[in-house]
């Protein structure tokens, strides 16, 4: 499914695509907390020449945890199939297992720090 956000000027809205079941179900394997679940996410794609560290799509995604609901940005590989997933934000790192390895200062962690702040980032969570 595919719904326009971002600004009123059509040439510059981005196109979110709602995650499927079955991503979500891929994304929550990297929770940390058992008692947590993945409720819903949306994700954004990355123009070609930002793309780094495998990642295609910035996504948001909201995390249940226990009735109390967070938002935690995501780089995604892919929104169809089963591929990278990277914790963008402090909220994903500090709930997810998802790049973990990565290091601060490192081609990836650069990455990942622009992603929190990137416009397919903002229109993503702005669609959630």
């Amino acid at each position: 499914m595919l719904a326009a956000c971002g600004s009123s000027d059509s040439s510059t809205s981005a196109e979110c695509v709602a995650l499927d079941v079955d991503k979500l179900a891929q994304i929550a394997e990297g929770l940390t907390n058992e008692a947590a679940e993945v409720t819903a996410g949306v994700a954004v794609e990355v123009p070609e020449p930002d793309r780094a560290a495998g990642v295609a799509w910035a996504a948001a995604v909201v995390v249940d945890l226990d009735g109390d609901a967070e938002t935690a940005i995501l780089g995604l590989g892919d929104v169809a199939a089963v591929g990278v997933v990277l914790a963008a934000d402090h909220v994903a790192r500090a709930l997810f297992t998802w790049g973990e390895a990565t290091e601060d200062g490192s081609p990836a962690g650069d990455f990942r720090d622009w992603l929190v702040s990137s416009d397919p980032a903002s229109a993503a969570a702005s669609c959630l």
